[in-house]
Order: structure tokens, then C-alpha cells, then sequence
């Protein structure tokens, strides 16, 4: 390499930083369409694959160094991403997530119902950890 390219502050001394990407969790509009979905459904995908890739591997090369890790915490996804695709249960075959309900909503003979989909929505997740049910008596959905 005969030259660098320039960027951003090229020619002046950076220091130390930290940069963070910040891409968990969900945005909550009045109204949420399929497209919102998919985009939160993405960002927890993309948040998955950063911990583990970038968080994960960082505190396994640690604890190689002998370095303790214990009081690093990485945040866990793995309920949110779950509640989209299901849950596999060895042996048993697979609980569906809200894709799967989604699609036997759209591909039944039966026209698509939004109160039908909500109540399947509500029996398949009810206790789950990351499934907020609204309260039936606010006229508005749950807040994150």
C-alpha cells in the first residue's frame, strides 16, 4: 500500500473512542405495518448476530487471556427472535412463531380476520417473556 485514503478527520489525531451500534429493540407506532415488522424483525436478527459475533468472540478471547468476564454482560435477544420464528423442541417437532401464525392466517380459505390472528396471537404467546398483551380496556397497544 504506496497510500491510505483520506476520511473523515484524515490528517488529524483520533485519540481513543468507543463506537456503539445501537440496534435492539422495537419501535412502536401508533399503527404497525407488515413492513415495520419485517424491519424490527431484521434489527433483532442484526443485534443477534453483533453479540455474537463482535461481544461473544471478544469475551472468549478474554477468558483465553485469563481475563475475568464475569461482570460483562451482553444483552440476549434470543425470546424476541423466538417469538418471531417459533421454538424448536427436540423430539417433539416445534411450537410456531408469529411468521408461521401469520402465514396460516393469510393461506386459509377462510379470509384473513385481524381479531382471529390476535386471539391466536394471544393463545400461542400468553406467559411468553418478550409478548406484551395489551389490556382490552386501553384504547391504545402496549408500550415497549
Amino acid at each position: 500500500v504506496m497510500r491510505s485514503p483520506g476520511g473523515i478527520g484524515a490528517g488529524r489525531e483520533m485519540g481513543h473512542f468507543v463506537g456503539l451500534l445501537d440496534i435492539f429493540g422495537m419501535e412502536a407506532f401508533e399503527v404497525n405495518g407488515y413492513e415495520q415488522l419485517l424491519i424490527n424483525y431484521a434489527n433483532e436478527r442484526l443485534q443477534s448476530l453483533f453479540i455474537t459475533e463482535a461481544v461473544e468472540v471478544v469475551r472468549a478471547e478474554f477468558i483465553s487471556e485469563g481475563i475475568r468476564t464475569e461482570l460483562i454482560e451482553s444483552p440476549d435477544n434470543a425470546a424476541v427472535i423466538e417469538l418471531f420464528e417459533g421454538k424448536a423442541i427436540p423430539g417433539v417437532g416445534s411450537e410456531p412463531g408469529l411468521f408461521a401464525l401469520l402465514n396460516e392466517e393469510t393461506s386459509s380459505p377462510k379470509p384473513p380476520d385481524d381479531e382471529r390472528f390476535i386471539e391466536a396471537l394471544h393463545r400461542r404467546f400468553k406467559g411468553h417473556p418478550a409478548y406484551l398483551q395489551p389490556d382490552p380496556r386501553s384504547s391504545s397497544s402496549a408500550k415497549p
